[in-house]
């Protein structure tokens, strides 16, 4: 099986070299110049993508973790205020409220 595909392989990039060889040097120069065009977009984007991968998925874990903890520390902030008047879909704690003793603001 693995003989099969390798001469398989091999049999393609013969095909291509010889197809090659064919064309006329214009036509060839330009096959050329898209060929390595691909080969070094697809360099690159393997590069950057085990470069960045790890740190994506640190920061992945570390966002994750500062969401669940500002999530948790709103939660504990709303249970132990007091009173919370809900106005339709919008939460207004009654600490948000001015204080009634105070006429100016200076």
């Amino acid at each position: 099986m693995v003989e099969t595909a390798f001469a398989a392989l091999v049999l393609l990039v013969c095909s291509a070299l010889l197809v090659r060889l064919l064309l006329p040097p214009a036509r060839r120069q330009r096959v050329d110049g898209q060929l390595r065009g691909v080969w070094q977009n697809l360099s690159l984007q393997v590069q950057r993508g085990w470069q960045r991968r790890p740190r994506q998925w640190l920061q992945k874990r570390r966002t994750r973790r500062e969401a669940q903890e500002v999530i948790e520390r709103a939660r504990r902030r709303a249970a132990g205020s007091g009173k919370v008047t809900r106005e339709g879909n919008v939460y207004r704690p009654d600490g948000f409220k001015p204080p009634a003793d105070r006429d100016t603001l200076h």
